[in-house]
């Protein structure tokens, strides 16, 4: 082909180009199909061929092909070949084929980052040869899982993780769950099987065997055995199993309380039906009618005092009562309770002591609660004497150490010669209604929920309570409680004489008593009148007011 050949094969290729052609592939055509690259192509190769896309011709053909062919003329010159074809149906299929690899690539990308996001839950993934004992280990951390490079024996390299990360506790049961001569019997007809077992660090691990490929005859070759942390699950399930416990332990605590108030509730109220009827059959007898009336109080006293440490309990775990933090005076506390308590044992034959020798404190005006003070050391005092013997000794002292916030730790001890108590009692002494023995109940008088009503006061305090106890020898108790001390002058607003009702006289002064209950009322009105008050009744609130207003308010009928 000579110069003007070429340039006339040009400009037709040029022209075709521009014709049908789109703008990219129109340059990428002329580039080809010109007569330098043909020669430089076909130079080298028998056949050059290209797939361009070109505007759609009448027959509505888009894609093409056009292939040069070398036709030699003689040893050292050849003629290009050109020629054209649709290739439409080609390309359609292999469009077609083409978006069926995408589909399936987009896929297995899909497939693949499912399977790489939950590996990232898993600590390890081993590929395990089950016939060769040959594991390959699966990358966890990546987006992609692959193989790490790290491989070997199965056996060796599972019975290292046991040895070197396994609580030692936990190894004896977890190695034969490792051995992989066992795998494919033991996955015979599961699809996996898992153990749990507790790490050197204290954390929770689940390993799991899952059957990754059998053979013809059903038996395992392949397996994937993975490793995560179950720590969260395993103390969420510590948590429900606790709280299953605790409502366990609340509906037994309700039974026995029940049970126990059945019985406390029922015995003094038949003694007192007894002594009543006693009374009307020594209606005459004055000396038996005084015993029966300190019988009937005694029984009495000990219901009130039963219902009230009931309600105390119950206000106590409700949070109904309210730690008040007032100014009080410690000397005239104790001074009031030692007041109390020798009476009280001196009554029983029991001799009360204050060590003043061991009793070291130096500051009295306090910021507190003594209400709850006083409840806590009457109800220790109380088992003193309640558990002691005629002719034994009761012993209360109390020590202060000052602290340099301006607070100082009180710490008040009772120490009796009493029956005492075990060691396996007093590991639940504070429970409600824990008693030393089955016959505790009939042989001392008691409800049972003193200990259990000090062991709260002190805990609200911030306080604590210790027993030291020997069976037939006594009880120390220990309570220590921290206060504020006042910083103000030792006298403001504290007065060292206890105020008595005796000082004062209500002979005149009228009352409105409210009350629901007719005998309750009549009580009520019989010791007022006594005391020389002027009684005004009212059985609710609604009459209450409108008497009020009848006495108070002008254009009303009061006086």
């Amino acid at each position: 082909m000579n110069l003007k050949q070429c340039d006339n094969f040009n400009y037709a290729a040029d022209q075709y180009a521009v014709q049908y052609l789109y703008g990219k592939e129109r340059q990428e055509f002329k580039e080809w199909i010109s007569t330098g690259h043909l020669k430089e192509q076909l130079s080298r190769k028998e056949r050059i061929t290209y797939h361009y896309r070109s505007k759609p011709n009448p027959n509505q053909h888009e894609f093409f092909e056009a292939q040069a062919v070398k036709i030699y003329q003689d040893e050292k010159h050849f003629f290009a070949l050109v020629g054209f074809r649709h290739i439409d149906d080609i390309m359609e299929k292999e469009t077609t084929i083409q978006n069926q690899l995408k589909q399936a690539l987009d896929e297995t990308r899909l497939s693949n980052e499912i399977i790489s996001a939950i590996a990232k839950s898993y600590c390890s993934i081993y590929r395990i040869d089950v016939q060769k004992d040959f594991f390959e280990e699966v990358s966890n951390d990546s987006e992609i899982h692959k193989l790490t490079g790290n491989r070997g024996c199965a056996s060796e390299k599972l019975y290292q993780l046991c040895d070197t990360m396994v609580a030692p506790k936990y190894r004896p049961l977890i190695r034969p769950f490792l051995d992989v001569s066992t795998l494919s019997a033991r996955l015979k007809t599961e699809e996996c099987i898992s153990t749990e077992y507790r790490m050197c660090d204290g954390s929770w691990h689940r390993m799991l065997f899952t059957v990754k490929k059998r053979d013809q005859s059903g038996n395992v070759t392949h397996v994937l055995c993975t490793v995560r942390s179950i720590s969260d699950s395993k103390r969420r399930e510590e948590d429900l199993n606790f709280a299953a416990e605790a409502a366990k332990r609340e509906a037994e605590m309700k039974t026995r309380f029940l049970a126990t108030m059945s019985h406390d509730i029922r015995t003094p109220l038949n003694g007192i039906i007894g002594m009543v009827n006693m009374g009307n059959q020594y209606a005459d007898d004055p000396q038996m009618q005084q015993k029966i009336r300190e019988k009937a109080m005694e029984a009495l006293k000990y219901l009130v005092s039963l219902v009230n440490d009931v309600l105390d309990m119950n206000k106590l775990q409700s949070g109904e009562l309210k730690d008040q933090q007032i100014l009080f005076d410690l000397t005239m506390v104790l001074r009031e309770l030692n007041q109390i308590y020798d009476e009280r044992a001196a009554k029983k034959g029991i001799r009360y002591e204050v060590d003043w020798k061991n009793s070291t404190y130096s500051h009295s005006a306090l910021i507190g609660n003594p209400v709850y003070l006083g409840r806590i050391l009457s109800n220790v005092m109380d088992n003193a004497i309640k558990f002691s013997q005629a002719g034994s000794v009761i012993t209360v002292w109390v020590k202060e150490e000052t602290l340099d916030d301006g607070r100082a730790f009180f710490t008040f001890y009772c120490k009796d010669q009493g029956v005492g108590m075990s060691e396996d009692f007093i590991a639940h002494a504070f429970d409600m209604f824990s008693q030393e023995s089955k016959t505790s109940r009939s042989r001392y008088e008691g409800t049972g929920l003193g200990l259990a009503i000090t062991k709260q006061l002190v805990d609200r305090m911030d306080g604590s309570i210790e027993l030291k106890s020997e069976v037939g020898v006594g009880t120390t108790v220990i309570v220590k409680i921290p206060f504020k001390i006042d910083t103000q002058d030792k006298n403001s607003n504290l007065s060292d004489k206890p105020v008595s009702l005796d000082d004062y006289s209500v002979e005149g002064i009228r009352a409105l008593v409210v009350e629901d209950n007719e005998l309750n009322m009549e009580i009520a009105r019989c010791i007022l009148e006594d005391s020389g008050m002027e009684v005004t009744c009212a059985v609710d609130g609604q009459e209450a007011v409108e008497i009020f207003e009848d006495c108070c308010f002008k254009k009303m009928h009061g006086r």
